[in-house]
């Protein structure tokens, strides 16, 4: 029988953003020869693997009767957050209440990794598409509005901008408040 050969530790296709250590089990009752390598370099198993990037751990063994075995295990180290970038919410600019608000928020990510957005603080009313990063709101009173916009990848990594939203009053027509003299005694001022 061929050798049976075990990966344990790392999960094939798995993205993750930590370290992993995986371990390799050769078992065989009449071992000749084995070789593990981690991209194409001799690997030692149970060795902790931190750096980023696509990771491949290859196995081959034969006993001494030349049956062989081999195995192999790919993943992935991302520990890059993506990183996020508010333009177009200028500092102290008011946004008029009656006015919809449209803002395009832009993040990437270093590895090319899709970005889920998110509103982590945001008014009532206020929504973002999670695939294209558009924030849409209609403001329905005045005042200063926190917002926090959360970019995620795919790995969990992520990367948040806090800005503050004025809304000023709806600049309404304007109305008067006296009531007028509708009546008035010839020769008196």
């Amino acid at each position: 029988l061929a050798p049976v050969i075990t990966i344990s530790g790392a999960n094939a296709g798995e993205i993750g953003n930590l370290d992993v250590t995986p371990i390799v089990t050769v078992t065989e009752t009449n071992p000749a020869e084995q070789r593990i390598t981690l991209n194409g370099e001799v690997f030692v198993s149970a060795t902790t693997i931190a750096d980023e990037g696509d990771q491949l751990i290859a196995v081959a063994a034969t006993d001494r009767a030349g049956n062989t075995a081999q195995a192999n295990v790919s993943f992935t180290i991302d520990k890059t957050a993506p990183s996020i970038t508010v333009t177009g919410v200028d500092a102290g600019r008011r946004y008029d209440g009656g006015e919809p608000y449209r803002y395009d928020v832009d993040a990437t990510d270093a590895d090319g990794d899709p970005i889920e957005y998110r509103l982590q603080i945001a008014p009532p009313g206020m929504v973002i598409n999670a695939l294209t990063g558009e924030i849409e709101f209609k403001p329905v009173s005045a005042g200063d509005f926190p917002v926090s916009v959360l970019a995620v990848d795919p790995d969990g990594l992520q990367d948040s901008q806090t800005y503050t939203l004025t809304v000023t009053p709806v600049n309404s027509l304007p109305s008067f408040t006296s009531v007028p003299v509708d009546s008035a005694i010839a020769g008196l001022p």
